[in-house]
């Protein structure tokens, strides 16, 4: 029992006390004055007993709030952390992916290169000319030789002209295949992985929902409570 109370429950007990007295002395006008100084204590008490009852209830209220707001803060920043965690595990994949495939361009060009031909095979008309060539070489007929010579000189500086173009244009062609491989490879993982962000979101959202209604059952639960104890104090006004 609290001093306060301590202190009540004497004064009552006196008052108390002083009412029988006067009531066995036939001093009703005094009993009178003794009774309405007892409703008056007993409605201050009541009072004073309500309000401290709120002012704990606040407090309890502000605990369950600062407690929820710690508890959310805590949960969000680990949610955070893991969708960083993601992100940055997201950025090292795709960053290693188009190194990957820089390089498989570069060794594929450097392949492509080598295996493609830089002469092209020449043509049956060439090939027939340069026989021609080395018949009147033979034959020591320099004049047609030499003759025949600018022919074969500007018939194979044009299919060496025509096979450089084709040769660029093939490689190109590779390269343009490879390149669209590599973005719809690159496209793919870039899917995954912001669905898997999307999946953290998704479960981060459902957490702190179930957290936030977690919250309003504690505090609904808690002001029903606190509802419920205000009411007995004010029906039992005090406790004589």
């Amino acid at each position: 029992m609290s001093q306060d109370n301590h202190s009540f429950q004497e004064n009552l007990e006196n008052l108390q006390t002083q009412i029988r007295e006067c009531e066995q002395a036939f001093k009703f006008a005094e009993a009178e004055q003794l009774k309405q100084q007892m409703i008056r204590l007993t409605n201050n008490e009541s009072a004073s007993r309500i309000q401290n009852t709120k002012t704990s209830h606040e407090a309890e209220q502000m605990e369950i709030e600062d407690n929820h707001l710690m508890e959310f803060q805590n949960i969000n920043n680990a949610w955070e952390a893991r969708i960083k965690e993601q992100r940055d595990y997201a950025d090292q994949e795709i960053n290693s992916m188009m190194s990957k495939h820089e390089r498989d361009k570069v060794q594929e060009e450097a392949k492509l290169e080598s295996l493609i031909p830089l002469k092209p095979k020449y043509s049956s008309e060439l090939l027939n000319m340069i026989k021609i060539e080395e018949g009147l070489v033979r034959q020591k007929s320099y004049g047609e030789a030499h003759s025949v010579q600018q022919r074969i000189s500007m018939l194979m500086m044009r299919e060496n002209e025509n096979w450089e173009k084709e040769r660029k244009r093939k490689i190109k062609q590779h390269i343009t295949h490879l390149e669209n491989k590599q973005a719809i490879e690159l496209q793919a993982l870039r899917t995954r992985l912001r669905c898997a962000e999307d999946e953290l979101n998704k479960s981060r959202i459902v957490e702190l929902e179930t957290l936030l209604q977690k919250y309003h059952n504690i505090k609904k639960d808690l002001h029903n409570y606190q509802v419920q104890e205000i009411n007995r104090l004010k029906a039992t006004k005090t406790l004589i």
